[in-house]
C-alpha cells in the first residue's frame, strides 16, 4: 500500500500487525500459564495422593503399635542381646582351646625338629646311643653303667655350656 501511494491503509495495516504480533505474544504467554497451571495441578493431585498413603501408612503403624507390647519387645530385645553374648563367649573360648591344641602340637613337633637338627650339627644321634644303651632291671647298678652314666652327664654338661 505504501509503494501505491495510500498511506492511510499502510498505517492501519502497520497498526494491525503490531496488533498481531502482540497477541501473539499474549497467546504464547497465556499458553505457558495454562502448562504452568496444568504442571501444577499435576503436583497437587500427587501431593494428595501421597497425603492420602501416608494417612494409611499412619492407621496401619498405629494399628501395629497396639498390638505390639514394647515392654515384651524390649524383653525379648535384652534376652536376644544376653544370648548373642554368651554365644560370642563360647565360640572365643572354643577358638581360643581350637587354637592352644593346634599350637601345642606344632610346638612340640618343632621343638623335637630343632633339638635333632642341634644334636645332628654337634654330631650326636640319639636313636643310636639309646639303643646301644645297657638296658639294666631296676635295682641293678653295675660300675660300667655309672660310668657311662657319667660320661653321658658330662657331655650333656658341656653341650650345655657351649649353648
Amino acid at each position: 500500500m505504501a509503494k501505491q501511494g495510500n498511506d492511510d491503509a499502510a498505517r492501519v495495516l502497520a497498526k494491525q500487525l503490531v496488533r498481531i504480533r502482540a497477541a501473539k505474544t499474549k497467546s504464547v504467554a497465556t499458553s505457558a500459564r495454562v502448562s504452568s497451571i496444568g504442571a501444577q495441578t499435576t503436583a497437587m493431585h500427587s501431593q494428595m495422593k501421597m497425603a492420602g498413603a501416608m494417612a494409611g501408612a499412619s492407621k496401619v503403624m498405629s494399628s501395629m503399635n497396639k498390638q505390639i507390647d514394647v515392654a515384651q519387645m524390649q524383653a525379648m530385645m535384652q534376652d536376644f542381646e544376653k544370648q548373642s553374648m554368651t554365644m560370642d563367649m563360647k565360640e572365643d573360648m572354643m577358638n581360643d582351646t581350637i587354637d592352644s591344641v593346634m599350637d601345642g602340637d606344632a610346638d612340640e613337633e618343632e621343638s623335637v625338629n630343632i633339638m635333632n637338627q642341634v644334636l645332628d650339627e654337634i654330631g650326636i644321634d640319639i636313636s643310636t646311643k639309646l639303643s646301644s644303651a645297657p638296658r639294666h632291671a631296676v635295682g641293678e647298678a653295675s660300675s660300667s653303667s655309672s660310668a657311662d652314666m657319667s660320661s653321658l652327664e658330662a657331655r650333656m654338661a658341656s653341650l650345655r655350656q657351649s649353648s
